[in-house]
């Protein structure tokens, strides 16, 4: 179990993933380092937001345009905006570089604005069908994720 205090000490990382879903089928990209499937996403960059990050990464690692389910309320203010929120927030333990470090991931819900071939090799990228999950080695917490998306 994580301990919340070791946040402070060893450090984390924000990032941002997407549970893209489509005809009861979810996307998922095969990890190399972990050997399992899991859902897009990655590193929120300088002076971006989580909610535009999970975009971004859908995009890069799959070439699927998405957009939030939930978007945000529109506000007539020019100072003020509401941020989309997230499905959930989780902390991942994560090694990069040989260094122990916490990913403080947002988590988004997600569907495809088109759907278009796959830019990146389509044996690491796929449709799910939800009800074939359990056949798929899934990364830590991936089928947690997905059943709390469509609950």
């Amino acid at each position: 179990m994580i301990n919340i205090k070791d946040l402070t000490t060893i450090g984390y990382h924000l990032t941002a993933s997407a549970i893209v879903i489509y005809e009861n089928k979810v996307l998922l990209l095969y990890h190399e380092k972990l050997k399992a499937w899991a859902q897009p996403g990655g590193h929120v960059e300088f002076g971006e937001l989580p909610q535009f990050t999970c975009i971004r990464e859908v995009f890069e690692e799959t070439g699927i345009k998405v957009e939030h389910i939930n978007p945000t309320f529109k506000l007539n203010s020019q100072d003020l905006q509401f941020l989309i929120k997230p499905l959930t927030m989780q902390i991942v333990e994560s090694v990069e570089n040989q260094v122990r470090v916490f990913h403080l991931d947002f988590v988004y819900l997600c569907k495809p604005v088109n759907i278009s071939p796959f830019t990146i090799d389509k044996a690491k990228v796929k449709w799910v069908e939800i009800a074939n999950l359990k056949q798929y080695c899934l990364a830590k917490n991936v089928l947690e994720l997905i059943n709390l998306a469509i609950s």
